[in-house]
């Protein structure tokens, strides 16, 4: 297959013959794929530490005879971490659980994950 060399007066310098890959039939299905893998290649990845939201001391300790019991406080019985303390009453907040405020994300996107 010959292929004309093109000047930039457009005049016409010769031919030049192209290699016989120029000669396949093009395949879509392939372009696409090899598209696909260059934009897979150039994600970053992302996602939470694997301790994100765990990093508290907080524990369930919501138990009938406890120091720090919960019953008859209208609270819940939900991992809490201790704010403050006056006497026997303490100021909770929810920690760890992925259902409080402040805890941690019930399914987070993983980095380790495999584009």
């Amino acid at each position: 297959m010959k292929i004309p060399i093109i000047t930039i007066t457009n005049s016409q310098a010769g031919t030049v013959d192209l290699p016989p890959i120029f000669q396949e039939e093009v395949r879509p299905d392939l372009i696409k794929r090899a598209v696909e893998t260059l934009q897979a290649n150039a994600r970053q990845p992302y996602g939470a530490k694997p301790g994100a939201g765990m990093r508290y001391s907080a524990k369930l300790s919501r138990r009938r005879r406890d120091y720090k019991t919960s019953y008859g406080y209208g609270i819940s019985r939900v991992p809490r971490k201790i704010l403050s303390r006056s006497g026997t009453r303490f100021n909770w907040v929810g920690a760890v659980a992925p259902g409080t405020v402040g805890g941690r994300q019930a399914h987070p996107p993983k980095a380790q994950k495999d584009l």
